[in-house]
């Protein structure tokens, strides 16, 4: 049982674990390790705060780098449902 679970790699996903390891919550975070690849196949990033122009690649390795040092780990598994149960608020994610 966790707090929260976490489905997606790409920028939201990091700010939500990000955030979730700062209130020191329990999470599970499923998703690609190899991140989004959009973000990474970007040729030019012109809007993403604190960092006025760089590219794709520059950004992934921000992020990689971001959560190497906040000790994240993401489970690498698709999900493809996530059923609430019934007059509850427990969900079940497979």
């Amino acid at each position: 049982m966790y707090d929260c679970i976490i489905i997606g790699t790409g920028p939201a996903g990091l700010s939500a674990a990000l955030n979730l390891k700062t209130y020191k919550k329990s999470f599970v975070w499923f998703g690609s390790k190899s991140l989004s690849d959009k973000v990474r196949k970007a040729e030019k990033i012109t809007n993403y705060p604190g960092f006025p122009e760089l590219t794709g690649q520059e950004l992934f390795a921000h992020f990689e780098d971001h959560i190497q040092s906040a000790g994240l780990e993401i489970t690498e598994k698709t999900v493809t449902n996530a059923s609430l149960y019934t007059s509850s608020e427990i969900f079940s994610i497979s």
